[in-house]
């Protein structure tokens, strides 16, 4: 509990003004001893003005308000759900975390129809002319019931890490995976990827996962375009991709976020066998697929006008038209992956088709998306055939066009584009030093910098937008495609490094869920709880403990810890079958030692 004074204007103050106390026994109210605890009833007498508390509700909450009280007819109390209490003031949420309730004469009980997601409540009495005599201020949540079951290391830090990013997804499973609890509660899929991965590799609660998967899939259909898009290009030319979010962009205009669907479809089937769900969302996939070609140039790019072309919170060159290298490396592994799950699925013609045009993409990408003069792969393809197709694409519009001069002047290159052609196989031997050394320096300084394509500036960007002239991880989420790029390379130090700092800083402000940005100037982030930033649950799982499947659902499995410097680690996995425990030591001469118990169904194989 803190306090206010009653003339405390908490969202227009600094924290240090506010005369905000914790509680300690008592509100300076008379007659007051128990306040809001497990026994007895919280009373507040009349006074000349009105009564201001704030409620700790210990972590990030989801669910209902719900009141029970004994108060006069006209009492009101107004309350305002909101998520971070920081040195620059409290944090406020939307308009609809507030709600206000106007007493009937009483004993009464209220419960809030209306889900909200939040840490902290602001209560305002006023208007009683009588005691009110409060029982409790408490939450029903209403979140899915997923529960982890468990992991632990040699450091505490990273132990409070899991924890933190184990509440992040708990909070962000509602009804569907859900981008956060306080800010949307928006089914994003860009997001819901981390979220899927946590939640295979922690709670294995796979109905959840395949009711999202499905409806997903559904999304490619045209009820969407019935009710909401009629007028939508993309919708009357057939070309829209999955839903990227739901309601607010239902075209899937997000090509980066659609196509994380794709690999969660394949992530699930790893992980759990289910070759049902395969068969019953193919046929989305294959849209999906044949409409990307409808959108491919005749040099062999996707360029899907119209697009919100975006990869992070980063001051990428990313416009909603041109040739998107992220989109290009993306689209190339995603129809690897499903290659072989089309082969899988007995559709023989459709795998050859699908592995020889993720390789026309992939050539595609090393022909025009690298600059031999950066070293490196640029955001969006900028040379004379794309400036032509750009003018071609603004005039059809009536819209204002850039000389070719500037136009080529916004190239950018980024950790972002080059980090994913690394992660999805596009990148040739010769270039893999070239293309990572982006994302080695980045995590080794920890400079990061927020941005937006939409907000960046023109032309060559100020050292500030850009640190040593290329474009840094921008929020947390990216570090899900880092980390899992540094893994891939073998930099397992750099990713242990990063999840101990970046969420470290995190709970180093008193955090127990994970931000959207990165914790820096007066505002902070719009999301204290932001599903795209739990990565480190799944990474610490699946790299640490190291416990991967060989054969879909576990059936073979493999323990590969990659320990760094940590010295022990144990948790367990779920499976189809039932939980995989496993626990490691590291000897004095580095040797590990594992202990590992698993259901009959899964026989753990050593890698060579």
């Amino acid at each position: 509990l803190y306090l206010l004074p009653a003339n405390g204007q908490a969202q227009e103050r600094l924290y240090e003004n506010l005369d905000i106390t914790p509680y300690e026994g008592s509100l300076l109210w008379k007659g007051e001893e128990k306040l809001f605890g497990a026994e007895g009833e919280t009373i507040l007498y009349p006074q000349s003005e009105e009564q201001r508390f704030i409620l700790d509700f210990g972590t990030e909450r989801i669910g209902q308000l719900e009141l029970s009280l004994d108060a006069p007819e006209g009492t009101l109390l107004q309350l305002h759900a909101f998520e971070m209490l920081t040195d620059n003031g409290l944090k406020y949420m939307s308009s609809q975390n507030t709600l206000e309730y106007r007493c009937l004469e009483g004993r009464q009980h209220f419960m809030s129809r209306r889900r909200r997601g939040f840490r902290y409540v602001l209560v305002s009495v006023s208007g009683h002319h009588r005691p009110v005599s409060i029982d409790y201020i408490r939450v029903r949540e209403t979140r899915y019931p997923a529960e982890p079951y468990g992991f632990s290391c040699s450091d505490e830090k990273l132990n409070r890490v899991y924890d933190m990013c184990i509440r992040t997804a708990q909070v962000c499973m509602l009804d569907l995976y859900v981008d956060c609890p306080g800010y949307e509660q928006n089914p994003w899929t860009g997001d819901a990827r981390v979220t899927a991965l946590v939640n295979q590799l922690n709670f294995g609660e796979r109905d959840f996962e395949e009711k999202y998967l499905r409806l997903i899939a559904e999304s490619i259909e045209d009820g969407v375009y019935r009710l909401h898009r009629m007028g939508h290009p993309l919708y009357q030319n057939g070309l829209h991709l999955p839903c990227a979010c739901f309601p607010t962009y239902p075209e899937g205009c997000i090509p980066v976020w659609s196509f994380q669907w794709l690999p969660q479809v394949c992530d699930h089937y790893d992980y759990t066998g289910n070759i049902k769900l395969l068969q019953e969302v193919f046929y989305a996939v294959k849209a999906t697929f044949e409409r990307c070609e409808r959108m491919t140039n005749d040099r062999g790019l996707f360029a899907m006008p119209g697009a919100w072309n975006l990869i992070e919170w980063g001051n990428n060159d990313l416009s909603f038209y041109g040739e998107v290298t992220a989109n290009n490396v993306m689209l190339s592994y995603c129809l690897k992956k499903w290659s072989s799950l089309a082969q899988l699925l007995g559709e023989n013609e459709l795998a050859r088709h699908y592995k020889e045009q993720s390789e026309k993409y992939k050539e595609a990408v090393n022909r025009y998306c690298w600059n031999d003069q950066k070293r490196a792969y640029v955001d969006t393809v900028r040379d004379d055939y794309a400036y032509e197709h750009y003018v071609s694409y603004m005039k059809e519009r009536g819209m204002e066009l850039l000389s070719r001069e500037d136009f080529g002047t916004q190239e950018r290159v980024s950790v972002q584009s080059n980090t994913m052609a690394i992660l999805y196989d596009c990148v040739p031997e010769e270039r893999q030093a070239d293309a990572s050394r982006f994302l080695l320096d980045n995590i080794r300084t920890g400079v990061y910098v927020s941005g937006s394509p939409a907000f960046r500036s023109i032309g060559e960007p100020e050292e500030e937008e850009a640190p040593g002239g290329y474009v840094h991880i921008g929020s947390p989420f990216f570090l899900f495609f880092a980390l899992d790029a540094l893994y891939k390379l073998g930099y397992d130090d750099l990713a242990l490094l990063s999840q101990r700092r970046d969420w470290g800083n995190m709970l180093d402000c008193g955090l127990l869920t994970c931000l959207e940005n990165f914790p820096s100037g007066k505002d902070w982030s719009r999301s204290v709880a932001h599903s795209w930033s739990a990565s480190p649950a799944a990474f610490l799982m699946r790299e640490v403990l190291g416990v991967r499947p060989l054969k879909p659902g576990y059936r073979e499995f493999t323990v590969t810890p990659k320990p760094g410097d940590l010295t022990s680690a144990c948790g367990t996995v779920p499976t189809p079958y039932g939980p995989i425990r496993v626990s490691w030591r590291k000897e004095e001469d580095g040797q590990l030692v594992i202990s590992c118990e698993a259901p009959k169904e899964c026989v753990r194989r050593d890698m060579v």
